[in-house]
């Protein structure tokens, strides 16, 4: 099955949506809001593979299929609370589509994340902050047209300074970031 909207360019579209579907079945029914949202995002991603567009929108077309995904869920939960309901997919098609969206991680994978977590762990707190700003920036760090890297980090630069931080410490700061980085990619 092919993937016929993306994920990314419609979730904020639909953000809204999802989070309410989540909150009111976690208010109405005995499941947490965590795992309400669990399950409407998976509604979404299954929403994204099976919109044909056939005379309705596809935020439509999401809401439909998120709350039908939320309702089996208390069905199932209802027949016996005491067994954990898995949010993931239960055909194999289903797996193996959910799969190639999200991809599997392989051996080499854990261990580039395991030192990328060593490497960051290493880090000062300028050089942290930096990147965690550049890995989550909030929202007025993106406002207007999509950031290249080169202006997400002028403007994460731009942040820092307006929250007081000294222009010395931020090059330095970067220069550890830039250092540790491609000490980790050479590894």
């Amino acid at each position: 099955m092919n993937l016929l909207i993306d994920p990314v360019a419609v979730f904020p579209k639909v953000e809204k949506m999802i989070y309410s579907q989540a909150w009111k079945f976690a208010k109405k029914y005995p499941i947490t809001f965590e795992e309400a949202k669990a399950e409407a995002y998976y509604g979404f991603i299954r929403a994204c593979y099976k919109f044909e567009g056939r005379g309705s929108k596809f935020s439509s077309w999401c809401y439909f299929i998120v709350w039908v995904t939320l309702k089996d869920l208390i069905t199932a939960r209802a027949k016996d609370p005491m067994i954990p309901v898995d949010p993931m997919p239960h055909t194999e098609a289903e797996r193996r589509d959910v799969e190639e969206l999200m991809g599997t991680v392989s051996e080499e994978g854990i261990k580039f994340k395991e030192e990328i977590e060593d490497t960051v762990s290493d880090l000062s707190t300028e050089a942290k902050e930096m990147l965690g700003l550049l890995l989550e920036p909030p929202a007025e760090l993106l406002e207007g047209d999509r950031p290249t890297p080169k202006q997400l980090l002028s403007r994460v630069k731009k942040h820092l300074l307006a929250k007081g931080r000294a222009k010395a410490q931020l090059k330095v700061a970067y220069a550890e970031l830039e250092e540790r980085i491609k000490g980790a990619l050479a590894a």
